[in-house]
């Protein structure tokens, strides 16, 4: 029982340093000025966005980054779920259950992501 704790516990912090290598990796430039100026260079950004628009489109990826990430927990949990259900018709039917909304969730994450991603494109050619 003891090596199950040990590998749920690794699977589920394992996906964490995917999440924080690449910002750390980010960072490493030039930090100086303000606060703000070193957020901004470690999202790798040289200033910040000068309209409205592109707030709002930063706004919706961000809040869509972190909708996909809950999913993905959520997919991670019903595996887990799964395999501690040990034949128990309700457990096995709850992760079953758990999964099937968390990956219909995610399609609808990556679908919005993929509109967003559309129309913010088309709105930039024809502002600019």
């Amino acid at each position: 029982m003891n090596i199950l704790k040990k590998i749920s516990f690794t699977a589920l912090l394992l996906p964490l340093l995917f999440f924080v290598l690449p910002a750390q990796a980010q960072i490493s430039g030039e930090l100086g000025g303000s606060i703000l100026n070193q957020t901004q260079l470690g999202a790798g950004e040289t200033e910040p966005p000068a309209d409205p628009q592109a707030l709002v489109i930063k706004i919706i990826n961000v809040f869509l980054g972190l909708l996909g990430t809950v999913f993905v927990f959520l997919i991670i949990m019903s595996g887990y779920w799964f395999l501690t259900a040990r034949g128990e018709q309700d457990k096995v039917q709850k992760a079953k259950d758990t999964l099937k909304r968390a990956i219909l969730g995610l399609a609808i994450v990556l679908m919005a992501y993929s509109i967003v991603y559309f129309v913010s494109n088309a709105l930039t050619d024809i502002v600019f």
